[in-house]
């Protein structure tokens, strides 16, 4: 687990994982799991690719929730930065847009502000 983010009486988790959870989840997927204010589970949903996804931040924006990460699973030469609005109220991922070169690239943070990213 990297971060945790509280919008309008939900609790939102992000991070990676290798677990069993899933059987398609590879060597690391990406995570975002919400709960309810009591605890309990409403959804939880992954991010798969064909190697690596690493997710290190979470926000929140009216109905939206925000992550960046990294991600292997392009051919564009190791790391590419990565950010993803995604897992509205039912938990669909709306868009996932990468940045990259031939280099390692990392996103390790995100901010929203009005409706900007």
């Amino acid at each position: 687990m990297f971060d945790i983010a509280v919008y309008d009486n939900s609790i939102y988790m992000t991070g990676y994982t290798s677990s069993f959870i899933s059987p398609r989840l590879l060597p690391k997927d990406v995570f975002v799991a919400s709960f309810a204010s009591d605890g309990s589970l409403k959804w939880f949903k992954t991010i798969e690719g064909a190697g690596y996804e690493g997710v290190m931040d979470i926000a929140t924006y009216d109905d939206s929730l925000f992550t960046a990460g990294s991600t292997d699973s392009f051919d564009a030469g190791g790391n590419d930065a990565f950010i993803a609005s995604l897992f509205d109220s039912d938990g669909a991922l709306r868009w996932l847009k990468t940045v990259g070169g031939a280099e390692m690239e990392y996103a390790s943070c995100i901010a929203v502000y009005g409706d900007s990213i």
